[in-house]
């Protein structure tokens, strides 16, 4: 970037200023960084002071809280017991629903042993290879 000499009060990037003199970069918005306050250092006050009404409000709060948790405990507890009943349905259901899709394609693998040589027999063996093989990887 070079100065713009034909306007002298225009800041410029380059770090030197329009009569050929270093000064201080100026960022993009045109201000040089000893032109940019600090903002004062953050500090936090707590005010311990409370009235009457506003402890009453804070120990209500506290026990709508208490009754909160006491809620969210006892919908955890039915929670976990329904997620344990599920999981036990399952280890019941798996195997029954196995023993169908079992059925299912001994069924269909006697269905297309006459189809085997036109194509939709043989795309139906497939299917049949698939099922057995699925059911070869869910024993292991």
């Amino acid at each position: 970037c070079s100065s713009d000499l034909s306007n002298p009060a225009k800041p410029t990037t380059d770090g030197m200023g329009p009569d050929g003199e270093p000064h201080e970069p100026v960022s993009a918005t045109g201000l040089a960084s000893s032109d940019v306050e600090e903002p004062p250092a953050a500090s936090v006050e707590v005010d311990t002071s409370f009235s009457g009404g506003d402890v009453e409000s804070l120990q209500e709060e506290c026990e709508s809280l208490r009754d909160r948790c006491t809620s969210l405990e006892q919908r955890n507890a039915r929670l976990l017991d329904e997620i344990g009943l599920l999981r036990g349905r399952c280890e019941v259901d798996l195997p029954h629903w196995a023993s169908e899709v079992r059925s299912a394609w001994q069924t269909l693998e006697d269905l297309i042993a006459p189809l085997a040589s036109v194509p939709l027999g043989a795309k139906l063996g497939g299917v049949v290879e698939g099922l057995q093989t699925a059911e070869a990887r869910s024993e292991e």
